[in-house]
């Protein structure tokens, strides 16, 4: 089932890194799309159990996020996030934004969150990742919406396609793409 109904801010979906946790693609391969895991299963090298995910604020974390760098360091810190802490924004969060797509827009995220706290955040965050056309939440690496084919997929995906194509390139061809 694609989501099309809006989603309340949880303390799961409390993410350091300003990702918005909804559009991960292993939040979406655990809850809404279950085709997504064996292919992440192959990109990333690790078993599929291990990418069992409920939000990076839940104890059920994917192996590759529970030694994710900027939460270790937001844990370290006893932040709640990087708008938390007064070094932001830092080089390690900079340099996040520059491997991933879904990290492309962290640091004004971040900043929204600072100002709006994470409730307003939340709620103005997941409209970035809604198709325009019939609501369904999209992942940055959607370019066109899983359920009604629009391209782009979603607002963010608009701005950060080029990075999101750049990332498909170096993925095996049996990964899903959109």
């Amino acid at each position: 089932m694609k989501v099309t109904r809006p989603l309340e801010p949880e303390p799961r979906f409390r993410a350091p890194c300003g990702v918005f946790c909804p559009t991960c693609f292993l939040y979406m391969g655990n809850h809404d799309d279950p085709a997504r895991l064996p292919h992440a299963s192959v990109v990333l090298g690790v078993p599929e159990e291990d990418l069992r995910y409920e939000g990076c604020g839940s104890p059920r974390t994917a192996a590759r996020c529970a030694s994710c760098a900027v939460r270790r360091c937001a844990e370290e810190r006893g932040v709640d996030s990087c708008a938390d802490c007064p070094e932001f924004p830092c080089s390690l969060l900079r340099d996040a934004q520059e491997k991933s797509p879904q990290l492309r827009e962290a640091e004004a995220s971040l900043h929204v969150r600072r100002k709006q706290g994470f409730s307003g955040w939340f709620l103005r965050t997941q409209e970035e990742f809604r198709c325009p056309h019939c609501g369904t939440l999209n992942s940055v690496y959607d370019l066109w919406c899983r359920s009604c084919g629009a391209s782009p997929s979603c607002p963010f995906a608009a701005r950060n396609g080029e990075e999101a194509l750049a990332f498909w390139k170096n993925r095996p061809s049996d990964f899903p793409r959109p």
